[in-house]
């Protein structure tokens, strides 16, 4: 006989399975994107985002802003516009496949998820050779700015993160905030179950039990209805950081 909170657990995966199998045809990995977020964000580090992962998955000139581009795997994974640096979220099937791998590797003085720490050392190389003050990023985008804000603590002022999945060790949460914290603000969205798939259980498992933490001060954003996340798919409040107000 199947337990209650085992029950809960399985009902609950399978909900998260129905949602994420919609989400594809919803989500940032599909050309409805390219339909979707075409008004100015509600933040200008947001904005820039929109910009760049539409200009990435679109190939729209108008949102061809950017000084210099950075690559990964042949698409564009970051953007430098005067002194900030974007990085984009997730839009292949590439970036999914690294997303998925959730074992931890040792990175500075703690450790972070394999399949992220992977990105950020292949384009290590073309990111030691600029100097921005500034740094955002939304979704893994957030990941791999965590991680160029700490390799370059000493030259940046500002630190935005949008949707930051928690992928770090308490170890480096702890290191990370000591240099950079004061300067990173992230923002979550509540209904955000993208980055907080655990929430459905969060009276019987966090990220914080599995060793995964996020790093910054984070502001909460509590606006539109949880609805949604049924009708128009389980990235709908991961996408909203880079919708208009």
């Amino acid at each position: 006989m199947m337990s209650h909170d085992m029950l809960i657990i399985v009902l609950c995966a399978l909900l998260m399975i129905v949602l994420i199998v919609y989400s594809f045809y919803k989500g940032p990995f599909t050309v409805n994107f390219c339909e979707l977020y075409t008004h100015k964000s509600w933040h200008p580090s947001a904005d820039l985002i929109r910009k760049l992962n539409r200009y990435d998955l679109c190939g729209d000139k108008q949102d061809d802003i950017f000084d210099k581009y950075i690559y990964w795997n042949g698409e564009i994974i970051a953007g430098i516009k005067g002194q900030t640096l974007v990085f984009k979220g997730t839009d292949s099937i590439s970036d999914i496949d690294k997303d998925t791998k959730l074992t931890f590797t040792h990175f500075r003085g703690g450790a972070v998820y394999t399949g992220i720490l992977d990105i950020y050392k292949a384009i290590k190389p073309q990111l030691d050779v600029i100097n921005c003050k500034r740094v955002v990023g939304w979704s893994l985008g957030a990941a791999l700015a965590v991680m160029y804000a700490y390799d370059h603590n000493r030259n940046i002022n500002q630190v935005f993160l949008f949707g930051q999945p928690p992928i770090f060790t308490k170890k480096f949460m702890n290191e990370y905030n000591e240099s950079v914290g004061y300067k990173t603000r992230s923002y979550l969205h509540v209904y955000d179950l993208v980055v907080q798939p655990l929430l459905p259980l969060h009276n019987i498992l966090t990220p914080n039990d599995l060793n995964a933490y996020r790093v910054g001060e984070t502001t909460y954003i509590d606006n539109g209805d949880i609805a949604k996340l049924f009708t128009e798919g389980l990235g709908y409040y991961h996408m909203s950081y880079l919708d208009e107000e």
